[in-house]
């Protein structure tokens, strides 16, 4: 979604994009799992790899770990 939406290319499109980033932020082997059921550094790497398919021109990024806790 964030690929499809956030850089403007369409959803087509964006699946080997989407791959190869699950791939870098080591998520390729739960692309099909839900996002409930990762483990807190997996949860972050999802939100890296949602950030980064944006195709943004900056990323800051801060306390990799921060604001997560399972509840």
């Amino acid at each position: 979604m964030a690929a499809a939406f956030g850089s403007g290319c369409r959803e087509g499109d964006a699946y080997d994009p989407c791959t190869a980033l699950l791939e870098q932020c080591g998520l390729a082997d739960k692309a099909n799992c839900y996002a409930g059921s990762l483990t807190l550094i997996d949860c972050k790497r999802l939100e890296l790899a949602r950030a980064l398919a944006t195709s943004p021109r900056v990323l800051l990024l801060d306390e990799v770990a921060g604001g997560l806790h399972r509840t």
